[in-house]
């Protein structure tokens, strides 16, 4: 009685977490991958970001320095400007299709980024590259914040195995001089 109750509550156990397991492991493969692809929106967007306010400041209409930022570089925000454009190709609007950009990537600045564009779209402001020059240098001041702070990460986790290094060296070298020293 006593082994075929542990069997039940055994099978129960594995009847309960496998189908967990099963559950879960596709979910925290989606949750990594978008994570991933999140960082690598929020790493590269200050480079697209600069390439398209100079592109403006240099006087290319929106649409040509749009295509431009596209097709200089080859990671994911890139290819979200491509699509972008490729929107655009297909009849959509510019903040319709902007829109849609805004929606696949959660990044703040992109955000301001898309709204200046749209308010110059529609209202034709004049300041457009200012603006993006304000929204850049933000940016990148946040991008060396950020840089900072995983360095500080880095240092922090280094600090104990520096430690057990310094040790492990002060053993090897005060051993065989202490046991050199014969009174």
């Amino acid at each position: 009685l006593h082994l075929e109750l542990i069997q039940i509550v055994l099978i129960s156990l594995v009847g309960v977490v496998i189908p967990l397991l099963i559950g879960y492991l596709p979910y925290d493969q989606m949750s990594s991958k978008g994570k991933n692809r999140q960082e690598e929106i929020d790493q590269d967007f200050p480079n697209a970001l600069s390439k398209m306010a100079l592109l403006v400041t240099a006087g290319m209409t929106l649409q040509n320095a749009l295509e431009e930022t596209a097709n200089s570089g080859s990671s994911r925000i890139y290819f979200e400007f491509r699509n972008v454009i490729k929107d655009l190709n297909q009849g959509s609007t510019l903040n319709t299709a902007l829109t849609r950009m805004q929606y696949r990537c959660d990044n703040r600045y992109l955000d301001r980024m898309v709204s200046v564009l749209n308010l110059s779209s529609s209202a034709g402001t004049a300041n457009l590259a200012e603006n993006l020059r304000d929204i850049n240098a933000e940016c990148w001041l946040d991008k060396k914040h950020n840089s900072r702070r995983m360095a500080e990460v880095v240092q922090n986790k280094l600090f104990i195995p520096t430690v057990l290094m310094f040790v492990g060296l002060l053993v090897v070298i005060v051993v065989p001089a202490m046991s050199g020293f014969q009174l």
